[in-house]
């Protein structure tokens, strides 16, 4: 009767130490997809990709597609650069990439294509619950794609948002949108932890 607590407390240890041992692969360099001019509306893009444990990227999964978007943005990542995972080394690792671009309109509604699941995510990256789009800033010119990474807590919120591949006045409005994102937090050993993931706003010029 005495042993049992302890073995469970020990247990718990175990779990937290493997958590708090893992570091997830960082983005290091790496193109954002171009903004396609053409595109009638907006969309959203959800993208699993794997990282090697030398830092490059060898697979990528579409969870969530937006025509053309998906394709814009697979081709993008596949020339990405990591700081791979680290667990006692280098590891392979997955992560989450996340798009959300913009309509070329102010409010009123768009036509195009909506975006659809297409593939199941796996349980070591967070999924995004509520995704906010952000306005336009109205002193902003052009065509613009923000790329911020967002820590997630075990609880699915995000518990910080910085730009690692800016935009000069678009910025602060994908840093203001990423931190209002909620996910279904990653997992490790079977029990929600701390993640990682990378969110591109893009921002279309509204037609007026």
């Amino acid at each position: 009767m005495i042993r049992l607590p302890i073995v469970l407390v020990s247990a718990a240890m175990t779990v937290a130490a493997l958590q708090l041992s893992t570091a997830p692969a960082q983005y290091r360099s790496g193109p954002l997809p171009p903004i396609p001019t053409h595109a009638v509306g907006g969309g959203e893009v959800l993208l699993e990709i794997r990282v090697t444990h030398s830092g490059s990227v060898n697979g990528v999964t579409a969870l969530r597609s937006t025509p053309p978007f998906t394709d814009l943005l697979s081709t993008a990542v596949q020339a990405w650069r990591f700081q791979p995972a680290q667990h006692d080394g280098p590891v392979e690792s997955t992560v989450l990439v996340a798009a959300v671009f913009r309509p070329p309109t102010f409010d009123a509604p768009t036509l195009g294509s909506g975006a659809s699941n297409v593939a199941t995510p796996g349980r070591e990256i967070p999924v995004p619950m509520k995704m906010v789009t952000p306005q336009y800033p109205p002193r902003a010119i052009g065509n613009r794609a923000v790329l911020v990474e967002a820590r997630v807590g075990s609880s699915g919120n995000v518990s910080e948002a910085k730009v690692v591949s800016p935009a000069s006045g678009f910025d602060d409005a994908a840093v203001q949108a990423a931190r209002q994102w909620l996910f279904r937090p990653a997992e490790s050993a079977g029990s929600p932890a701390p993640s990682i993931a990378y969110i591109v706003f893009g921002f279309r010029q509204p037609v007026t």
